[in-house]
Formats: structure tokens, sequence, C-alpha cells
């Protein structure tokens, strides 16, 4: 296979299984729409809230550092093992540090977060904590096969961990009839074993290496960024704590079924750099006039798909909500392409 044909074949790869796993929540609308009432959605919806918040915790920015330092290492097979492990084990200390700190606190934390009272820590913050530490650990394994252009490792990790999702939500919500709960722990089971399998497979065969040298590096480069990507997410989210604090539950399950529709813009735009970055990095590594050339190509395809998809999104799924969504969602259909068209 030709560099060319790799790159085609690779990127498809990444494009549709960056794609599959984030969006286990839009694939399962029919079982979503039949089985839970908004209210459910409302829970949901605050769930994705906590893991968007702790997701850029957690780590304190080591995992946003590991793709930067990748480049530097790729050429030595040892030296980027020993950095790829490194990044594990700093992401599990630290996280493990700030959960036992949010435990203590978590009653109070969520109710000064949020004005309802259904939505507790212990029935379902820690569940949604945990699923973000474990969202991180994943995506930094897709990431390190990604930018090793390992194809089918990244397959095998992205599709086991939408399987167990899949099926784990299900049991949750239609076997178990656990409705907002059973989403939510089911996601956590669903997540946390492939994450487990991986990781008691990848050290068996790999001895643990830590470096506190190169995870100094990249404290020194990621921790920075935390407040940034910290102040992004809540400003992207503040809406929805809005809505929260002043209307009621329907209305924000309401608005969140709206947002995770429109949220496939997010994901297609995820998948896409998932794709193309390691390209850009590659590229910029070698920083001559072929190379500057290649990145400008990489950012037009990047902008052009982009805006492609997000059209896309907005027409279809306007209809698909008002034609084959349950009628109890269909004024979503009202605001929805707002909620589409701001991703651009």
């Amino acid at each position: 296979m030709n560099s060319s044909k790799k790159l085609l074949f690779n990127s498809s790869v990444y494009i549709l299984l960056g794609f599959l796993t984030p969006a286990v929540n839009f694939i399962l609308l029919p079982i979503y729409t039949n089985h839970l009432v908004a209210e459910d959605y409302a829970l949901i919806t605050q769930s994705a809230l906590i893991q968007s918040v702790f997701m850029s915790i957690f780590g304190f920015g080591v995992n946003v550092a590991f793709v930067r330092y990748y480049y530097n290492y790729y050429k030595d097979p040892e030296k980027l093992e020993e950095l790829y492990s490194t990044t594990i084990l700093s992401i599990i200390l630290t996280s493990t540090l700030i959960i036992v700190f949010v435990s203590i606190i978590g009653d109070w934390l969520i109710s000064v977060s949020f004005s309802n009272k259904i939505f507790t820590f212990w029935d379902y913050g820690i569940y949604s904590i945990l699923i973000a530490l474990m969202f991180n650990l994943q995506a930094l394994t897709l990431a390190y096969y990604r930018n090793k252009e390992q194809a089918i490792r990244y397959a095998i990790i992205a599709i086991a961990s939408f399987l167990f999702v899949s099926v784990c939500i299900y049991i949750g919500v239609v076997t178990l009839d656990l409705k907002a709960k059973g989403s939510i722990i089911g996601r956590f089971i669903g997540t946390t074993i492939p994450v487990f399998v991986y990781f008691a497979w990848y050290y068996f065969k790999n001895p643990f290496k830590y470096s506190t040298e190169l995870n100094k590096k990249m404290l020194l480069y990621g921790l920075p960024l935390v407040p940034y990507v910290l102040l992004n997410v809540i400003l992207s989210q503040a809406d929805k704590f809005a809505i929260e604090r002043y209307f009621d539950m329907k209305i924000l399950g309401l608005y969140g079924f709206g947002f995770l529709i429109a949220s496939v813009n997010d994901i297609f735009i995820n998948s896409l750099t998932s794709a193309l970055s390691p390209q850009i990095y590659k590229n910029m590594k070698l920083d001559d006039e072929h190379s500057n050339k290649k990145i400008q190509q990489l950012i037009t395809i990047y902008v052009s798909l982009a805006i492609v998809m997000n059209i896309g999104i907005t027409v279809f799924g306007s209809l698909g909500i008002y034609y084959f969504i349950n009628k109890n969602y269909q004024s979503v259909a009202l605001f929805f392409p707002l909620l589409s068209l701001s991703y651009l």
C-alpha cells in the first residue's frame, strides 16, 4: 500500500471509528426515546456536564502534552513507550487524588452546581466522574495508536468500547429499567471493562515505565492549558447550567436531547481532527516548503468537510426529529437548527 492510499485508509478508519465511540447516545436514540422521558434526559445531560468538566482537568494537562511531545520521540520506540506509560500513570495518579478530594466535598459541590435535588453525588455524580477518567485513558490510547498509524489496533479498541457501552446501556435502560441511572451506570461499566482489559494486556507484555523528567516536562507544557480548557468547557456548557437552574427538568431534558443530536457536529470535528492531526504534526516537524503546502491542504480539507457536514446535520437532523422521533420530543425541531449551526 503506497503512502497516499495508506493515508486515505487510515484517515477513513479514524473518522468512522472516532465518530462511533462518543456517538453511542446518538445511535441509541430509538431506545432512549421509547424508554426515557424528558426528565431522564435532564439527568443524562447533567451527567454529561460533570463528565466534560472533569475530562478537562484530569491528568493536569499531560494528556494534551502527550500529543505535543509524541513526535519528538516517534523515531525512538523505547523512549516513545516510556512517554506513553508515564502519561498513563500520571493521569491515574493525579485523577485519583482529584477523585478522593471531590468525594469529600461531592455533596456540597453538586448542591451549588445544580438546583434540583434528584441529581446527587453518590447516585449520579461519582459515576459521571469515573466515566471522565476512563474516557481520558481511552482517548490517550486511541491517540497513541492513531499517531503510530496502527489502524487495526485503533479499530479493535474503538469497536470494543462501542459494543460494551451500547450493551451495558441497553441492559441498564431496557432490561433493568433503571431509566437515567441505567444509562449513566451502563456507560461507566461499558467504558471501564475495555479499558481495564486493555491495560491488563498491555502491562502483561510491557513493564511499567515512569520518567519523572518526562512527566515534569509534560506538566510544564500541559498544566497552563488546563484553566483555558476548563474555561472553554464552562462557557460552552453555561447554557445548560442556566436552563437547569431557571427552568424545570423537562425543559432541560428537551434542550439536552436537541444538544445531543447537534453534538454530532462536535463528534465529527473531533474525528476529523483525530484523522488529520498526525499528518499535520508530522509535516510541522519536517518544516520545509513541501510539508508546509501539505499542512495547508490538510487544513483546507478539514474546514471544507466540517462545513459540509454541519449543513447536512442541520438540514437532515431537523427533518429527522420531526418525522422519525417520538412525538414527545418533536418540539426540539424548532430550535435544533440554531444549536447545530452554532458549531460553525
